[in-house]
């Protein structure tokens, strides 16, 4: 390796990570110990130290899951259970810098931190230290069932392993920050569809209070009813007999197979401890951190549903009366339901909480990303974020991209996201709109479809599920 690599001296020893560019990397960091054996379905532990200089050039293994070729926002394999690290970009010379951590999307069972669409260098240059971390996903992460429950201390916190990866890797960096020039006090947690969800879940959380100061919330969900634990009890003891030896035992491949139902609430489940209540009853009364809070949804979260598979599972859930009501207000060709599906999941609890949020007393501000031609699909923002388009995106892209992660680091420094960006109040009936002609705040789209989804879902309430 190059002697000028940067070093880096944490907790756990020394750190040698590369240069370039301005930019100081330093990635497949531990921050927790292996999840392995005995560890499995366990709360993380401290990372273990090492001697010498540990080498941090370059990214550790993902975490085990289905593989989808092609997904933007998984990097490379290989895949290992000793996934728990966390990738870090600095500019050159960063002393107390704020911080921005980043919690991948994927629906709680794919997904890493390591993908190039999340590459730190971009924002690192606008004076941010950057993190990124792999979680534990699918039946690894989220996951319980009678044999554990009766080994273990009821205090213990469980279940829910992927939010307490998070948590645990908020109080390493908590502790470890200067060593890369940041501010312990000054971090920015930001997440995209289940990692939008997590930060909501965290902001709950008792033991997570101080371990973040700002959330970013993009396309994060939020109206789900979660399922609850006996009821995730009752499905794995009957898909996985045995004790809970002969669990920590079964290879990783047959937990992957058949993926977790997302939709089936096998991932959204209600601990009583790391989630004690769902996010919206938690923000409506009033019950979250007071922390500043970014909301986003893009304007094309799901393209055309073709088939009733998805669409109507939702509408066989509906209450009497409800399916007529939505169908004459989206109508029912495969734009419309994607239309419906889109503002169910994640357009009208974007602006719900923004609501309870500013409700409440917080700063909260609400933006829709509406960035392509027909319509900005879900995650179709993140590129621009990042800063990481492709090399044949236009200047006006650019200029985006540019627009756009300036906001983001003027709040991670702690001010608002640009004068032109007004803090939302209840009842806002405008948001800021980003366009490829530039940021405007415009009325609200489509606020009468919002306004039936909202009181459609308090209809459904006591069902679980993020539906469909």
């Amino acid at each position: 390796m190059p002697v000028d690599d940067p070093i880096a001296e944490v907790g756990e020893g020394r750190l040698r990570g590369k240069g370039g560019d301005g930019v100081r990397r330093f990635l497949g960091v531990p921050y927790a110990a292996p999840p392995l054996g005995p560890l499995r379905w366990r709360p993380p532990g401290a990372p273990l130290p090492w001697s010498g200089v540990r080498d941090a050039s370059s990214f550790g293994p993902i975490a085990p899951q289905p593989v989808f070729p092609g997904d933007p926002g998984v990097g490379a394999e290989p895949m290992s259970e000793n996934c728990l690290a966390l990738n870090v970009w600095a500019p050159d010379g960063a002393r107390s810098l704020p911080v921005l951590v980043w919690l991948h999307g994927g629906a709680f069972y794919v997904g890493s931190g390591s993908a190039p669409l999340y590459d730190g260098a971009a924002l690192a240059r606008l004076g941010l230290v950057v993190v990124t971390l792999n979680y534990r996903l699918g039946r690894l992460g989220v996951f319980d069932h009678p044999a554990l429950a009766a080994e273990r201390d009821p205090a213990e916190p469980s279940v829910t392993y992927g939010l307490l990866d998070m948590a645990q890797a908020l109080r390493w960096l908590r502790a470890n920050l200067p060593a890369f020039g940041g501010d312990p006090g000054r971090i920015t947690l930001m997440g995209e569809s289940a990692g939008g969800a997590a930060v909501l879940r965290l902001m709950r959380w008792e033991a997570a209070r101080g371990l973040f100061h700002r959330g970013v919330v993009l396309s994060g969900l939020g109206g789900e009813r979660a399922t609850a634990l006996a009821s995730l009890r009752a499905r794995t003891a009957e898909m996985f007999p045995g004790d809970a030896d002969s669990l920590r035992a079964l290879p990783v491949e047959a937990l992957l197979r058949p993926s977790p139902d997302f939709y089936g609430g096998d991932l959204l489940v209600r601990d009583g401890v790391v989630v004690p209540e769902d996010p919206a009853d938690a923000f409506a009364g009033g019950r979250q951190v007071p922390m500043p809070l970014m909301l986003a949804s893009t304007s094309r979260e799901i393209g055309p549903v073709e088939s009733d598979r998805a669409y109507g599972g939702l509408l066989r859930r509906l209450p009497a009366g409800w399916r007529e009501r939505l169908e004459t207000l989206y109508g029912t060709d495969p734009d419309a339901r994607g239309a419906l599906l889109g503002d169910l999941l994640f357009t009208e609890p974007a602006r719900r909480f923004a609501d309870l949020h500013a409700r409440a007393g917080h700063p909260a501000w609400l933006a829709r990303f509406d960035l392509h031609p027909g319509g900005t699909p879900h995650a179709g923002e993140l590129p621009y974020i990042f800063g990481n388009l492709p090399p044949v995106a236009s200047k006006g892209d650019r200029a985006v991209a540019s627009d756009l992660a300036a906001r983001l680091a003027a709040f991670a420094r702690g001010e608002p996201p640009g004068p032109d960006w007004p803090a939302h109040v209840a009842g806002a009936t405008a948001q800021m709109t980003f366009t490829p002609s530039g940021p405007r705040v415009a009325p609200i789209s489509h606020r009468e479809r919002l306004e039936a989804v909202a009181a459609c879902r308090v209809a459904m309430s006591d069902q679980p599920g993020p539906w469909p």
